[in-house]
């Protein structure tokens, strides 16, 4: 039996009619609130699901177009030892949107895709990993991750991005 390639769709499986399940949907709304999140993060955002389970359902999801696996995270010189990195593609944004379901988002990197090199891509990835770790770290405090959409839309200010900020500690 021939060895699957880890970066490469399974352009048979692609071809396969596939239905979406809730548990699809799940992967969907916590990549759609990331800009890229790797597969570790994943397991721990979802706790609830096993990690076999979660591993199956992204390489099906990847296989069928619904997610994508960042290019440039092949670019490291130690890339077949890190966990993968996935994106949500237009695919499987369009099943959210059907559902009429926009989760708020945890970041506002850019998320158009290109066939340009992705500037930014360690920056963006940082900013995704310490986010993810923040709020994996949030869980059994009692405290919760208010969004930068969940601030703006309490406030009345004419320019919500110029809000004044106190930080007490």
């Amino acid at each position: 039996m021939e060895r699957r390639q880890r970066h490469a769709r399974n352009r048979e499986a692609g071809r396969q009619p596939y239905r979406i399940t809730e548990n699809d949907r799940e992967i969907f709304r916590l990549l759609a609130r990331y800009r890229y999140l790797r597969t570790s993060f994943i397991y721990d955002l979802l706790p609830h699901r096993s990690r076999q389970g979660l591993s199956r359902s992204l390489r099906r999801l990847f296989d069928h177009g619904y997610v994508d696996k960042h290019r440039e995270q092949r670019r490291g010189y130690n890339d077949i030892y890190c966990p993968d990195i996935y994106e949500l593609d237009a695919k499987g944004e369009h099943v959210l949107l059907d559902q009429d379901e926009r989760p708020l988002e945890i970041t506002r990197l850019y998320r158009k895709k290109t066939d340009a090199p992705a500037k930014n891509f360690s920056h963006s990835m940082m900013i995704c990993d310490v986010m993810a770790s923040i709020e994996l770290g949030l869980e059994d405090t009692g405290f919760e991750l208010v969004t930068w959409q969940e601030i703006v839309a309490r406030t009345d200010h004419e320019n919500p991005m110029k809000l004044p900020c106190s930080i007490r500690h």
